[in-house]
């Protein structure tokens, strides 16, 4: 997936990344990223405090790396204002200050908008953490949101999907997709 990728980004003569997102420490939401350090210029790491908290070894090895490149890796939660990505992207969760029982419940959640669109990714986030979102109004429809956890249906998601009310779901990968 990643030379996919890389090589999409080539060939629409993108050499220049403006920010990169990890939403939470699991291996599989910061995969490829030292090697797009790599490829590309990037200048911009966000992420949350949990996800600098509890980072594993080859996550720190990967902020070390940014660093050592003179990426900034900057914490963001919703006090962060409005992130210089697109027409501006915001985060929705977590709050700060906000620690939750699991990595999943403390997942990054943007609002992308571009195009007059806004895009909703919302990592993995589970349990607490979508009992905490669904709490937040929402200012604008959501054009298109990525479903939480690939799709997986757990506790919440049932309520994450009504309040969000997109017109169109991304399901990135599931065996259990309800």
């Amino acid at each position: 997936a990643f030379r996919i990728t890389c090589n999409a980004l080539w060939e629409l003569g993108i050499r220049k990344i403006e920010g990169v997102f990890i939403s939470h420490a699991d291996a599989d939401h910061y995969n490829g990223i030292e090697a797009i350090l790599g490829s590309f210029q990037v200048e911009q790491i966000y992420t949350t405090s949990t996800t600098q908290t509890l980072s594993p070894g080859n996550l720190r090895r990967l902020f070390r790396t940014a660093q050592s490149l003179g990426v900034g890796v900057t914490t963001v939660d919703t006090s962060s204002g409005p992130l210089p990505i697109g027409e501006g992207a915001y985060v929705l969760h977590p709050q700060p200050g906000t620690h939750y029982e699991s990595d999943n419940a403390s997942s990054l959640v943007l609002d992308i908008r571009f195009s007059g669109q806004s895009v909703m990714l919302p990592g993995d986030i589970d349990g607490e953490g979508i009992q905490e979102l669904i709490k937040t109004p929402l200012e604008v429809n959501r054009g298109f949101v990525m479903a939480p956890h690939h799709g997986r249906f757990s506790e919440g998601t049932a309520s994450f999907m009504d309040w969000s009310l997109p017109s169109c779901c991304l399901i990135s990968g599931s065996s259990d997709v309800s």
